[in-house]
């Protein structure tokens, strides 16, 4: 099972990603007890989900996995252009997890992190 620390990394940049509200939240005053809250909640939520899973298999790809993936072909299977940096790219499920896919290689793919969040928001 992957470890809930990577897997925590991943939803928090998937948060910033895909929602809104959390980067407006981060942007401008920080010291806002509502946007405190904001970003607090935000991310608490999704942060219980990954520790209270004991018994599901992970959500997200782990770092050797996209390392594998982005050395061997470092091109969003998305878009179809070459991503120049390890950070900036993701492993997108190719059968999204919310419909049933599994985070097992033979259902990865490479993808910019932009790419994917599209590609998420598409389907929520």
């Amino acid at each position: 099972m992957q470890k809930a620390t990577e897997q925590i990394r991943e939803a928090y940049l998937f948060l910033l990603l895909t929602n809104p509200e959390l980067r407006d939240a981060i942007r401008g005053q920080t010291s806002s007890a509502d946007k405190t809250k904001t970003r607090w909640f935000s991310f608490k939520a999704r942060v219980q989900d990954i520790l209270g899973k004991t018994e599901v298999g992970p959500r997200f790809f782990s770092h050797e996995v996209r390392r594998e993936l982005y050395d061997a072909s470092p091109v969003c299977k998305i878009c179809g252009n070459e991503i120049h940096s390890f950070e900036d790219c993701a492993v997108d499920h190719v059968q999204p997890y919310s419909k049933g896919g599994k985070t097992e290689l033979s259902n990865a793919q490479l993808a910019y992190r932009s790419c994917n969040a599209r590609k998420w928001a598409t389907l929520a």
